[in-house]
C-alpha cells in the first residue's frame, strides 16, 4: 500500500509526505515480514526565474528493512535475515531552467522527398 500527501503552502511552498506498507509475503519457502517507510520533501519556488530549492528525506523512520524467515524442518533448516538495503538519506537541490524561454517553435519545411512521396502516392 502506498500514499502520497501533496500539499500547498503559502509563499511558493509546498510538501510532500509519501509512505507505504508492505504485508507479509510468502515468496516460495520464505516469508517476508512486513515493513514500512515514510518520506518527506519540501520545496520552494524562487520567483519568476529564480529556480527551484528541494529539500527531502528518505526512510525518515529508519524503518525499511527486509526480514525474511524461512523454516523447513524436513531439511533441518531453520534461518531469519534482516537486510537493511535503505538508509535514511538527506537530499538538497537547486534546479533553474536557462536559456531564452520566448523562442519561436521550429517551423514546419517541405523537403525534396516529402514532395516525392506525394507525387507517388
Amino acid at each position: 500500500m502506498v500514499w502520497i500527501n501533496s500539499f500547498t503552502l503559502p509563499k511558493d511552498f509546498s510538501a510532500e509526505l509519501v509512505g507505504f506498507y508492505q504485508t507479509k509475503t510468502l515468496f516460495g519457502a520464505s516469508i517476508f515480514l512486513p515493513f514500512y517507510g515514510v518520506n518527506v520533501g519540501i520545496q520552494k519556488k524562487l520567483g519568476a526565474n529564480g529556480g527551484t530549492l528541494r529539500f527531502g528525506v528518505d526512510d525518515v523512520l529508519n524503518s525499511v528493512m527486509w526480514r525474511i524467515q524461512n523454516n523447513l524442518p524436513e531439511h533441518n533448516l531453520v534461518s531469519y535475515i534482516e537486510a537493511d538495503f535503505s538508509q535514511r538519506t538527506f537530499k538538497l537541490s537547486y534546479s533553474r531552467n536557462f536559456g531564452n524561454n520566448s523562442l519561436k517553435g521550429a517551423r514546419q519545411r517541405a523537403t525534396g522527398s516529402e514532395e516525392e512521396r506525394r507525387r507517388v502516392n
